[in-house]
C-alpha cells in the first residue's frame, strides 16, 4: 500500500506498512477544487477501509493523538468525495483503455539487461504490475464501461474522515517557507 500522507516517526504500521486489509484516502474536495489546487490550501481525506476490523484500526480507540483529527464525515462530505472519485475512476479507466497509454515501451523496459540478482526481483515485479496492467486494459476495452462507486448515504454507518489541517497542525511536519503546511496533492 502507498500514500503521500506525511507522518511523523516512527509512522504507526497502520499508514506506511498495513499488511492486512485496504486502505484509500480520498479527498473530499470537487474537480474545480483539485484543478485550482495550490500548496498550501487545506482539504480533508475521506478513510475507506474493506472491513471492520481494518476501519476499527484505522480509528485507534487506544490511541487518544488520532482523536484530535479523526473526525466523522458528514453525507454531503461523503458524497462529493464519492463524486470526485468517480471522476478520477473514469478518467483513469478512459486512458487506461485508449492507444494514449503506450504499455510497449514498458515491455521494452523490462527486456533489457539487468546486471544483479536483486534487479531481477525487481523486474519481476514490474512484469507483474505491467501484466496486471494489461489485463486491466484488456477488460475496460472489452466491457466498454467503467463502473463508478456511489455513495449508500441511508446505509447509517459511521464514515471516518482526516482533518487534515489538525493533523498537520500536530503531526510535527515542518511548514513550507511560505508557513503553510506540506499538504499533498489532492
Amino acid at each position: 500500500m502507498e500514500n503521500l500522507l506525511a507522518l511523523k516517526n516512527p509512522h504507526e504500521p497502520l499508514y506506511d506498512t498495513l499488511k492486512d486489509g485496504q486502505l484509500a484516502f480520498i479527498p473530499i474536495c470537487d474537480v474545480a477544487f483539485c484543478r485550482d489546487w495550490n500548496q498550501g490550501m487545506s482539504y480533508n481525506l475521506l478513510v475507506v477501509a474493506d472491513s471492520y476490523e481494518t476501519y476499527e484500526r484505522v480509528v485507534m480507540p487506544r490511541n487518544p493523538p488520532t482523536a484530535k483529527y479523526h473526525r466523522e464525515a458528514l453525507p454531503q462530505e461523503i458524497q462529493k468525495a464519492t463524486e470526485f472519485l468517480g471522476v478520477c475512476a473514469k478518467a483513469l479507466g478512459e486512458t487506461l483503455a485508449s492507444d494514449t497509454l503506450p504499455i510497449s515501451p514498458m515491455r521494452d523496459y523490462l527486456e533489457e539487461s539487468w546486471d544483479t540478482k536483486s534487479d531481477e526481483k525487481e523486474r519481476n515485479l514490474l512484469r507483474d504490475k505491467l501484466k496486471t496492467l494489461e489485463n486491466l486494459k484488456a477488460e475496460l476495452v472489452n466491457a466498454g464501461e467503467i463502473t463508478v462507486p456511489r455513495a449508500n448515504l441511508l446505509c447509517n454507518k459511521v464514515v471516518l474522515k482526516i482533518d487534515m489541517e489538525a493533523y498537520m497542525k500536530i503531526s510535527e511536519i515542518r511548514t513550507l517557507d511560505s508557513g503553510s503546511f506540506p499538504y499533498p496533492d489532492p
